[in-house]
């Protein structure tokens, strides 16, 4: 069991952000602006690392979007 559970392991949290478009998210995950901050998770889904976020969202305003949540 304990070599098992040595095999997996989490890094830190993370948002994940829906796009209605799966074009869209992955021009947002391919964007010069804000590729650095996320990565695909999906068609529609880009997750963002927390400490990334605030760049996120920034990136994501100079590509001409801004997201709003969901509750």
């Amino acid at each position: 069991m304990e070599r098992r559970t040595e095999q997996i392991a989490y890094e830190e949290e993370a948002k994940i952000y829906y796009c209605k478009d799966k074009a869209l998210a992955k021009l947002i995950a391919h964007d010069t602006k804000t590729k650095q901050y996320c990565f695909l998770a999906g068609d529609h889904r880009l997750v963002v690392p927390l400490k990334t976020d605030k760049q996120f969202k920034t990136g994501l305003k100079k590509v001409g979007y801004i997201a709003k949540l969901v509750a």
